[in-house]
């Protein structure tokens, strides 16, 4: 037979010592992180994106800006608490908001129906057109960027919308629970935050934030072109000297 359960006393003291051990697992790796060139490179892209997004992200309709920046902030915090895995799966969600701004900023009245029911799911029925357009799966969003985007004259930001379609197929595979289950995982719950693994984070974190920002610089253009030196300087440095010579070199947004 199966013995007695805890009593609430017993509970309290197995969530003191849980605490206590989970506190030295940050203990360690705040020793570890201190000194990496990894960890430095995640920081600094979640300081630049924040920069940035603190300018020209601010909607008018769809999901606040304080959705998307808590996720630029919370990826190296969670690399400090070793969770590199559900870091991952916020980048997918980010992307996710960042589209969602660029549909629902046209459109209002989808906005306001999808804020009555953000929980709803995907609806099938076109009988309900504002229905079917404000509860659609990601793709129907990332190819209404797509079109609207096509509208200014560069590249870079055609170029984003692509990019930041590619990296949600990429972490679509850390969303589904086989990832969970797949070859090199443990039960263990912290993550490895050796070299490797932070510098594998930081290529499609960086890919995820940079693509955002020239994607919204190019819908939000008057705000972009006001940005201030210090948020232009973090922003040149997100994207890339290529594409931010690119930007400066000829017609940029709509």
């Amino acid at each position: 037979m199966a013995g007695p359960l805890p009593h609430s006393k017993q509970i309290e003291d197995m969530a003191k010592n849980f605490l206590a051990d989970f506190r030295q697992e940050v203990v360690v790796a705040e020793a570890l992180l201190k000194t990496s060139a990894g960890f430095r490179k995640i920081f600094h892209t979640s300081l630049a994106a924040d920069a940035v997004l603190s300018k020209i992200l601010k909607p008018r309709n769809g999901p606040p800006a304080g959705a998307a920046r808590r996720i630029v902030a919370r990826v190296p915090i969670m690399v400090c608490a070793r969770q590199v895995g559900p870091c991952r799966v916020e980048l997918r969600r980010f992307i996710e908001l960042v589209i969602w701004h660029v549909y629902f900023e046209d459109h209002p009245v989808e906005w306001k129906r999808f804020e009555g029911e953000p929980k709803r799911g995907f609806v099938r029925d076109v009988e309900d057109p504002i229905d079917y357009c404000a509860h659609r799966e990601l793709t129907f969003y990332l190819n209404y960027a797509r079109s609207r985007i096509a509208e200014q004259p560069s590249k870079a930001a055609r170029l984003a919308v692509e990019q930041l379609r590619k990296d949600q197929g990429v972490l679509n595979a850390d969303v589904h629970p086989a990832s969970a289950v797949g070859p090199g995982t443990t039960k263990f719950p912290l993550d490895a935050i050796g070299e490797d693994e932070l510098s594998e984070l930081n290529a499609v974190q960086r890919s995820v934030f940079g693509s955002a920002c020239v994607l919204l610089a190019a819908r939000h253009t008057s705000r972009f072109n006001g940005l201030p030196a210090m948020h232009r300087a973090h922003f040149d440095w997100l994207v890339g000297s290529k594409v931010a010579k690119e930007i400066r070199g000829g017609p940029f947004g709509l």
